[in-house]
């Protein structure tokens, strides 16, 4: 995977309750492609969707995923040097597609985001104990288009780069 995020196709969906009526639910266009953005002095080439996240002018490339329900954010922590496999940082925020600082974002429970992403959680268990350290609920801007729900956050691991 070569993006920062994975946007969980059902935290994309419009949930529908069985009193709604059966209106078909608005489009989400993802487009894919080149994602080059600033970090400090230097730019972050990547492929995927251009996302901003929360307020303060943070921005991803992320990528659609089939297995995970959830949109999960890469932390900084996720290229410290435990975690670089023979990378170098650079590398590996451009594989990436950059990362979130998780301090800058309002805090959010991790309480069921496992059970919630069971691929995610099964991919992570082969080098690290818990599929999720941090969550946060922060605004994604998608183009002109803007969605408030909880991210997780990924700090360790190394299956989510291979």
């Amino acid at each position: 995977m070569l993006a920062s995020a994975l946007l969980g196709f059902g935290a994309l969906a419009p949930r529908v309750r069985a009193a709604d009526s059966c209106q078909d639910a608005p489009t989400i266009q993802l487009s894919l492609q080149n994602c080059t953005f600033a970090v400090g002095q230097s730019d972050v080439s990547s492929w995927g969707i251009h996302l901003g996240v929360g307020n303060d002018g943070s921005q991803l490339c992320a990528m659609p995923s089939t297995v995970v329900n959830d949109t999960l954010l890469m932390s900084s922590e996720v290229c410290d040097q435990r975690w670089l496999n023979g990378s170098q940082p650079a590398q590996c925020l451009s594989r990436k597609g950059g990362y979130i600082s998780q301090s800058k974002l309002p805090p959010a429970p991790i309480d069921g985001l496992a059970d919630n992403n069971p691929g995610w959680r099964t991919l992570m268990k082969v080098d690290t104990q818990q599929a999720f350290q941090y969550a946060v609920q922060a605004p994604l801007q998608l183009r002109d288009q803007q969605v408030t729900f909880r991210e997780g956050i990924v700090s360790e691991g190394l299956q989510h780069s291979e």
